[in-house]
C-alpha cells in the first residue's frame, strides 16, 4: 500500500496569472515527455498517450527542452470534475517554480470547464505538496492506494 493525501482546488481559489510560456502539448511531444518522466522513476507512472487528446497537458520548454509538465488523469466535462496528475520537472530544472506555473496554467484552463479540481500527492512529497498549496489547494483527506491480487478464488464462488 501506498498513503496519499487527495487535495481539492477551492471554488474561491484565486485564479493563477496567464502564462504566456506555458503551451498545450500535443502527441507530437511524446518523445519529449517520455524523456521527462524517465527522469523520475515516479513520474508518468499514469500517463497514456490518449489523454493528450484532452487538450489538458501542459508543458513549458527551457533551452528547447520540455522542463515541466502537468496533464490530467481524469477529465470528466460532463460531471465537471478533474484529477491533475502526472505532474513533473527534470531534476536539472528543479526549484525555479516551473511546476507552479505549468499546474497553475492548467488549473486556469480547467476552471474554464469544470467545478471539481483535485489531485493525489504523497505525503512525504513536501516540495510537490508546497507548489499545490501556494496555488489554493487544501488538503481534503489521507487515504492509501492499494493494489489487490487474487491468487485462488473466491470462496462459495462457481465458474
Amino acid at each position: 500500500t501506498s498513503p496519499y493525501r487527495k487535495l481539492a482546488l477551492p471554488p474561491t481559489a484565486a485564479a493563477p496569472p496567464p502564462e504566456p510560456e506555458v503551451r498545450t502539448l500535443g502527441t507530437e511531444d511524446l518523445p519529449a515527455l517520455y524523456r521527462l518522466y524517465a527522469t523520475d522513476p515516479a513520474a508518468g507512472d499514469f500517463f497514456h498517450p490518449s489523454l493528450l487528446a484532452t487538450g489538458c497537458y501542459l508543458g513549458i520548454e527551457v533551452d528547447g527542452e520540455l522542463a515541466a509538465t502537468a496533464g490530467v488523469h481524469v477529465l470528466d466535462r460532463a460531471n465537471a470534475v478533474a484529477a491533475i496528475g502526472n505532474v513533473a520537472t527534470a531534476p536539472r530544472h528543479r526549484g525555479r517554480g516551473l511546476a507552479r506555473r505549468v499546474t497553475g496554467a492548467l488549473c486556469r484552463r480547467l476552471r474554464t470547464e469544470v467545478r471539481t479540481i483535485g489531485l493525489n500527492v504523497a505525503p512525504d512529497n513536501l516540495a510537490a505538496r508546497r507548489v499545490y498549496q501556494r496555488l489554493g489547494f487544501v488538503e481534503v483527506l489521507d487515504f492509501e492506494e492499494a493494489e489487490l491480487c487474487r491468487t485462488t478464488p473466491c470462496a462459495g464462488r462457481r465458474g
